[in-house]
């Protein structure tokens, strides 16, 4: 076989129809990617603030009021995953 004739084959295989499908594919990943990173930013963002505005308030005592509590242990566990993750 030479080697006109395995291009000429190489080219009619990549014409196929799933070749467009595996485009599309990929096109959808890249998208997704995209997303993910930009909500990765955002929910950074989220975290800090919500760390930011905790810090005002003080850490956490026996004294603290319930949801104050819980948005420090909400934080905790976003930050460093559940207890068993670690």
């Amino acid at each position: 076989m030479s080697t006109e004739e395995i291009k000429k084959r190489l080219e009619a295989a990549l014409a196929g129809p799933w070749v467009e499908d595996i485009r599309q594919l990929l096109k959808r990943v890249e998208e997704l990617e995209r997303n993910y990173y930009e909500l990765s930013r955002e929910v950074t963002l989220y975290e800090t603030a919500i760390e930011d505005a905790l810090n005002e308030l003080g850490m956490p005592t026996l004294d603290t009021p319930a949801p104050v509590a819980n948005a420090w242990a909400a934080l905790y566990v976003v930050r460093n995953g559940p207890r068993e993750d670690r």
